[in-house]
């Protein structure tokens, strides 16, 4: 199976890095200087430097994490401002890029929301172990805590306007997906 380069707020970035004061988000280099252009820069999370992209698009900044930052711990709760929804961008390695908004299961969205974490998934199934020790680290994005995604229920995710959807064969919930940096170019395990 081919497994194109994922990205979730992450991306490959060739534009130059512009300065950014010292801002540890997206969010507040747009409200600090009343909408900055789209581009790289650089914020800062515990005093270390995270290479991000940002994306100002009409009331809404993006913030896609550059893989070349995959050594710095992420804050991640800095880097979002709603959880009901997240971009995921996926980059082949021909270069070609394309996005899409993915959210909760339109039955799940009045009682819960999305979970992003930077190797943590607390609440959730998580990632299998092998992967997390050769590609390591990861972005995790939680649809369904463990708490809704038992029993054998539906679970999926939400794209397009289009709920993707699966059964819970044995219980154990399945309803995130993790991004890896994957420093190492490790393949899966099963």
């Amino acid at each position: 199976m081919c497994i194109p380069l994922l990205l979730v707020i992450i991306c490959m970035m060739s534009a130059i890095i512009q300065y950014s004061e010292g801002y540890s988000s997206c969010q507040e280099i747009y409200q600090a200087n009343n909408r900055y252009q789209s581009g790289e820069y650089t914020v800062y999370h515990n005093d270390k430097s995270i290479r991000v992209y940002c994306s100002f698009e009409e009331s809404w900044g993006y913030t896609y994490i550059s893989k070349a930052s995959y050594g710095t711990a992420v804050n991640m709760s800095k880097l979002y401002s709603t959880r009901k929804f997240a971009k995921t961008r996926i980059r082949w390695s021909s270069g070609t890029q394309k996005e899409v908004t993915v959210e909760n299961l339109l039955s799940y969205q009045s009682s819960t929301t999305l979970y992003f974490g930077y190797n943590s998934y607390s609440n959730y199934q998580g990632p299998e172990l092998t992967n997390v020790n050769i590609m390591s680290p990861y972005i995790f994005l939680g649809f369904l805590p463990m708490s809704l995604a038992t029993n054998y229920n539906t679970q999926g995710y939400r794209t397009a306007g289009v709920d993707y959807t699966f059964k819970n064969c044995d219980t154990i919930p399945s309803s995130y997906i993790t991004f890896y940096y994957n420093p190492n170019n490790a393949h899966p395990g099963k």
